[in-house]
């Protein structure tokens, strides 16, 4: 659903999406679709569960480790919105 409103939308300016998802795609490959398909949008990975190895992240995308602050995740956001410009 999400790569759905992602190809049906020009107004996502920011992917953030967990590792541990329903269904048949992991976070991990969704950021790797998204990377490959709009490379100029920013991701953010996150899990509680897991620690990806760096191969695993697609490239471009950050992965952020829960537990962690809200404030963390603005802060990642605002830095790859900043970098997109």
């Amino acid at each position: 659903d999400a790569h759905t409103v992602l190809e049906e939308s020009e107004r996502i300016s920011l992917v953030v999406t967990d590792i541990s998802m329903p269904g048949s795609v992991d976070g991990l490959l969704f950021g790797t679709v998204v990377a490959e398909s709009h490379p100029a949008i920013p991701i953010i990975i996150m899990s509680g569960v897991s620690q990806p190895d760096d191969r695993d992240v697609p490239p471009g995308a950050t992965f952020i480790a829960k537990p962690f602050k809200a404030t963390l995740l603005v802060e990642e956001a605002k830095l790859l919105l900043a970098q997109r410009h």
